[in-house]
Parts: C-alpha cells; sequence; structure tokens
C-alpha cells in the first residue's frame, strides 16, 4: 500500500491488526504492506507547523481522520474546521478531526 503523508516524518509506525509492518518512506509516501484491513498509521512531522512569536499555527488537508497531539501547555483559541472532537488519552490532550 502507498501512502501520501502529511509531511517527511521523523518518526512513522504502520499496525496491520495487531501486527507493525515495515515501512519504506520515500520523499512523502510511506509504502508498506497491508496484512488487515484495520490499519493505524501514526508519524511525527514537523512540516505542518509554524511559528510567528510565540503563536503556532498548523495547516493540513487530509482525505481520512486525522488525531492530533497538543503539548501539554499549548492554548488553544482558534480552530478550523469546526467539526472536531477533543479529548484526553493518557493524560495528553487530542484533537480528533473526522472525515468532511
Amino acid at each position: 500500500m502507498h501512502l501520501e503523508l502529511l509531511g517527511k516524518p521523523f518518526y512513522i509506525e504502520v499496525i496491520s491488526g495487531d501486527v507493525e509492518v515495515p515501512v519504506t518512506i520515500s520523499d512523502k509516501t510511506a509504502s508498506f504492506l497491508a496484512l488487515e484491513e484495520n490499519i493505524t498509521i501514526t508519524y511525527f512531522t514537523n512540516d505542518l507547523t509554524e511559528k510567528h512569536g510565540e503563536e503556532w499555527s498548523l495547516q493540513y488537508m487530509s482525505n481520512c481522520v486525522i488525531y492530533v497531539k497538543m503539548p501539554s501547555e499549548a492554548l488553544i483559541y482558534y480552530v478550523s474546521p469546526e467539526s472536531f472532537e477533543i479529548f484526553l488519552e493518557n493524560e495528553e490532550l487530542l484533537l480528533k478531526f473526522p472525515l468532511e
């Protein structure tokens, strides 16, 4: 399977079913063998953020559900699109953006 990433990852993990599978990265594309229909992809990238003074911004477009992990000291004052969920997981703040 080939997946276009939102940014070049510095960490990536693909779980197919309950098994972690090897991933090959080429530019902003991840390639891997999906063993099951249920796949979880976790990756971290710095390519989506910008900093202006004390203010950080994040912009992306995706055709899948996205979870954004926020730093513990983050103060969120604007989020778009407005159709998102916010919750804690293992004491970490997560924003979940569903498919539009």
